[in-house]
């Protein structure tokens, strides 16, 4: 009886050392994750990480037993190399399409680096079942996989705080101390929208070799004025914004080194997690001491109430599940590219919806002007926030705004239909406010430009140049800042409402 249990207890010790070892393997994918999103911390792994985190713990270990079942009668340490080294060769799949686009960019084979790819993957994965027979290959990738851990475990723990690029310098304006009153009437309400990686009017047009004159003639006849040159000074949309709403220029210290940046002592947190309650970041403060409220359209990737409930525009529920988080984990393996060629296939979308990453902060606010006209005319002052990501990739709509899927981050077809669908969609709510809040300041901007630039700034333009259109209904007899920015137009839109 002893040694029956003796027996037992050795084959499960077994197994929880198999187990440990898996799961020990598994997570080198989530570190480099975490690793290479370090700069959005805060605002992407929140609670949903954790069920995140479990439901791929729980698919690991699915495989390993699966594993187990289809290879019989091979020892332990054939279950733990094969499936920790293929779980390692499925996440460099984002890798090895890159490595192909850097070195075949334009070719036929740039075209085909996801097939490529995906086939290198799985030739790999095949190759591995058979030659793991011999047990020195068996201990060499285990040694390989914890030497990874390791190593990956290294760069993540020196990390401090988020990391952002730099670019040149931007002039700013200056927060005007005089005393504000809190005399809220005739005071306009004010819609900023951002629009998320979206190109210069002027150089959309360009490379496209597309005149939009009837939106122009659109935003000239009600008044609104496009400003050409106008960038920003970082690149990526948690810096952009943080500086936004800390109306500060460079949000990192003097000491910060391009791979560590250190926030400020004053900025205590990144876009969107200074949203919260107890950050209460500057362009609030502001907008509260002139009597203006706050409130918030968001999207899939910055969502309202996953942050701050109070500032939604409209009560939604929080989802479980943070579909962002799941696709920018997922998109390091073939799993994003397998699942966008299916919804190609019509007989797929026939039986199922993926209408995952649609963007409809302006539907949203559109539909809250014309639903609540009468409510605008009488309400206290507002600052609507609106932040649009039609334009960034993923790529799901065509130029009218309707369902159509284009595959990849660098589709050219896919960012031009993405781009006139905005345009659709500020055409839209540029008349809806023209009906029912004439009076009120209106502000489309972007953060950045299109991800294009990061392969050619030469090719594509700058990243840090931004889409620019305001209408400010002659409210400020201030001139409007040179380079008239996010951060320089709250500003000086603070600024105008306080004289």
């Amino acid at each position: 009886m002893s040694t029956s249990k003796n027996r037992y207890y050795n084959i499960f010790l077994q197994e929880v050392i198999s187990i440990f070892l898996i799961l020990t393997a598994s997570l080198i994918p989530l570190i480099e994750f975490i690793n290479s999103n370090f700069d959005k911390l805060d605002n992407i792994f929140n609670d949903n990480f954790l069920f995140l985190v479990i439901i791929y713990f729980i698919s690991v270990i699915t495989v390993y037993f699966f594993t187990k079942i289809l290879f019989q009668n091979k020892n332990k340490l054939y279950y733990i190399s094969l499936v920790g080294i293929s779980i390692w060769i499925f996440f460099q799949y984002n890798l090895l399409k890159s490595v192909f686009n850097k070195l075949f960019s334009g070719t036929f084979i740039w075209h085909i680096s996801s097939e490529i790819s995906l086939f290198l993957i799985i030739a790999l994965i095949v190759t591995l079942t058979f030659l793991l027979n011999k047990n020195n290959l068996r201990l060499f990738i285990l040694f390989f996989l914890i030497f990874n851990f390791i190593y990956s475990s290294m760069i993540l723990f020196p990390k401090l705080t988020v990391f952002g690029p730099d670019n040149n310098k931007v002039n700013l304006e200056k927060i005007d101390s005089a005393q504000p009153t809190l005399d809220k009437t005739n005071k306009p309400n004010i819609y900023f929208f951002i629009s998320d990686a979206m190109k210069p009017l002027n150089e959309f047009e360009d490379f496209y070799k597309i005149k939009l004159n009837n939106f122009k003639k659109l935003y000239k006849e009600y008044d609104y004025t496009y400003y050409e040159n106008t960038s920003n000074l970082f690149v990526w949309t948690e810096p952009v914004l943080t500086g936004f709403f800390s109306l500060e220029e460079d949000i990192y210290t003097s000491n910060s080194t391009d791979t560590n940046k250190i926030l400020k002592p004053n900025i205590y947190k990144t876009f969107p997690t200074l949203l919260k309650d107890e950050y209460n970041p500057p362009l609030i403060q502001e907008l509260k001491k002139i009597g203006y409220k706050f409130k918030w359209v968001g999207n899939y990737s910055k969502n309202c109430s996953q942050t701050n409930y109070k500032y939604c525009l409209n009560n939604k529920k929080k989802s479980y599940i943070d579909k962002y988080t799941l696709q920018a984990f997922l998109n390091k393996s073939p799993i994003v590219q397998i699942f966008d060629n299916l919804i190609q296939l019509e007989i797929v979308n026939k039986y199922f919806d993926f209408k995952i990453l649609h963007s409809n902060a302006v539907w949203e606010i559109d539909n809250f002007i014309t639903s609540n006209k009468d409510f605008i005319k009488d309400m206290d002052p507002t600052f609507f926030f609106i932040h649009e990501m039609e334009a960034h990739e993923p790529y799901f709509v065509d130029s009218n705004c309707k369902d159509k899927r284009f595959p990849g981050n660098y589709n050219l077809e896919g960012y031009k239909n993405s781009y006139l669908c905005v345009i659709k969609k500020f055409s839209k709510v540029i008349r809806t406010l023209e009906e029912f809040d004439p009076n009120s300041i209106v502000v489309f901007q972007s953060d950045h430009s299109w991800r294009m630039s990061t392969q050619s700034e030469d090719k594509f333009g700058k990243r840090n140049n931004i889409f620019n259109l305001i209408k400010n209904n002659a409210i400020c007899d201030k001139p409007v800042p040179i380079n008239p920015n996010n951060i320089n137009i709250a500003k000086y839109l603070i600024n105008c409402m306080k004289t």
